[in-house]
């Protein structure tokens, strides 16, 4: 294990462990995997709703990922697929995060040569715990809420 002194003797060592081409190459690939399923959902929608609505949508905004609460007053269907697409997006990057963070830990246990699949593998055995603990922080905020109204 890598001797951390939680002091000013780590800071040149963060680059190190924050810029490393696995975590950035991981997360890449993972932003990129969840906007290519969002666009695909939106325009999909769009074309099968109204094609007119499509091209409209397409000259306004482009690739741009659009939130479904700017105004852009698709048709319904359109507007679920957007969250859908929100949701998986999420769901992505929560996954993919917990697998850099697998690799960022393996790497201050000493074990440099921890690999994307390991980290994969480690993701397959832990998905329920990461859904897991997004549905209970988003139950408390909603709890929270529900009870000061």
């Amino acid at each position: 294990m890598e001797q951390i002194h939680f002091n000013y003797r780590d800071i040149s060592r963060t680059i190190r462990f924050g810029f490393s081409f696995r975590r950035i190459g991981i997360h890449f690939i993972g932003i990129l995997l969840g906007y290519l399923i969002y666009e695909f959902l939106v325009y999909l929608t769009l074309f099968i709703t109204d094609s007119n609505e499509a091209k409209v949508f397409w000259e306004t905004y482009g690739l741009l990922p659009v939130l479904p609460i700017v105004g852009t007053q698709p048709h319904s269907f359109a507007t679920g697929a957007m969250w859908v697409g929100i949701l998986v997006f999420a769901a992505i990057f929560f996954l993919i995060s917990t697998s850099a963070s697998k690799i960022t830990i393996e790497q201050l246990r000493g074990d440099v040569f921890y690999s994307v699949g390991n980290a994969l593998e480690n993701l397959r055995l832990k998905w329920k715990t990461v859904f897991g603990t997004f549905l209970g922080l988003v139950l408390i905020l909603f709890f929270f809420i529900y009870d000061s109204l």
